[in-house]
């Protein structure tokens, strides 16, 4: 999992290097003048973002393991991955209202709910919207999260381990976690 979240921390400075390459490349080199500002940029919500990122992709992380450990195939992983990849990208068909609205009852609710919170609470977080005790209690909820999920992961990974070419049934994965 560390080496995967170093290869996403690289990729994201890439594509940060070249983002800023070419906004200086067309400020200096074409004359056309781009409507960004940095200073009025309100950069206190960056930490708290990267937090949000970095749970998120633990806990993703964590669960695709435990998913790909249960299944007997790359084939079969995948359509077991398949559920969580569409509940990780459902709060992208919810952004108009959580940008009009981020303090609906909506927003709220998936802002805890686990597959959803961490994208939600991040844009949340960008727009001001959260009110302290909701950024306590989405830390707290998290950190949570990702401790349940690695859990879960190291669990699945040992009866996955256990039941070698055999995918076990919900029942035995139930009563492997008791």
């Amino acid at each position: 999992m560390a080496g995967l979240m170093g290869v996403v921390i690289t990729q994201l400075i890439t594509w940060l290097l070249f983002g800023i390459a070419t906004y200086v490349a067309i400020n200096n080199y074409f004359d056309i003048a781009l409507p960004i500002n940095f200073n009025e940029i309100d950069w206190s919500a960056l930490p708290l973002n990267l937090f949000f990122i970095m749970m998120g992709f633990m806990f993703f992380a964590c669960v695709m393991t435990g998913v790909g450990a249960v299944g007997t195939g790359a084939e079969d992983s995948r359509n077991l991955s398949s559920i969580f990849i569409i509940l990780s990208i459902f709060p992208m068909y919810l952004m108009q209202m959580l940008i009009t609205d981020p303090n609906s009852l909506l927003s709220r609710v998936f802002s805890y709910f686990p597959f959803t919170s961490f994208m939600i609470l991040m844009l949340r977080n960008s727009i001001g919207a959260l009110s302290v005790q909701e950024l306590i209690i989405g830390i707290c909820t998290s950190i949570v999260y990702v401790l349940v999920a690695l859990y879960l992961s190291l669990k699945l990974f040992e009866l996955g381990c256990l039941m070698y070419n055999r995918r076990p049934s919900f029942k035995d994965i139930i009563k492997y976690l008791k």
